[in-house]
């Protein structure tokens, strides 16, 4: 066994990233959905091949951060993480609609977008994938968009959308 989670204080519990790991530099990253203490709505980590956990975000959820990040966590060219929770930000769901998120190499964590439901994609639960272009792709429940940063466009509409965040 590499690392038991739920072992430490403010440590991730429940690993269920349904895109598995991500490897960078020598270690692991990933999500868990929920982490020990109040409030802590799941985490972003990073694991030495040796077992040596870091927690790099702590989600607190509603209005201002997301919540229980599902899926696996992806990297651009310049090292930056970023991935999606399946609730949180500011939407009209309860417990929050969903968010894109970043974390920065400085370790700065920001949400990109939230998800507002009623019309909006709602629920994002997939990995995200990067175009050559740099275009950031995802899923959600409810319809189809791309976007810039804060500003999402719709590609489509169905019962699962299609996003992009263009930088």
């Amino acid at each position: 066994m590499l690392h038991n989670f739920g072992s430490q204080p403010g440590d991730g519990i429940e690993p269920c990233d349904f895109g598995g790991l991500a490897f960078r530099g020598g270690k692991l990253y990933g999500t868990t959905l929920f982490a020990n203490g109040i409030g802590a709505l799941g985490t972003v980590f990073d694991l030495t091949l040796k077992g040596k956990e870091t927690v790099l975000h702590t989600f607190t959820g509603m209005p201002n951060d997301g919540a229980h990040p599902f899926a696996s966590v992806i990297f651009d060219k310049a090292g930056n993480l970023y991935g999606v929770t399946e609730e949180g930000g500011t939407g009209t769901c309860l417990g929050g609609c969903g968010v894109v998120y970043e974390i920065t190499r400085s370790g700065e964590q920001r949400v990109l977008y939230n998800f507002q439901g009623l019309g909006d994609a709602i629920f994002p639960m997939a990995n995200l994938t990067f175009d050559k272009a740099g275009n950031l792709y995802g899923t959600g429940a409810g319809g189809a968009w791309r976007g810039l940063r804060n500003q999402l466009d719709w590609l489509g509409k169905g019962r699962l959308q299609l996003w992009r965040v263009t930088r």
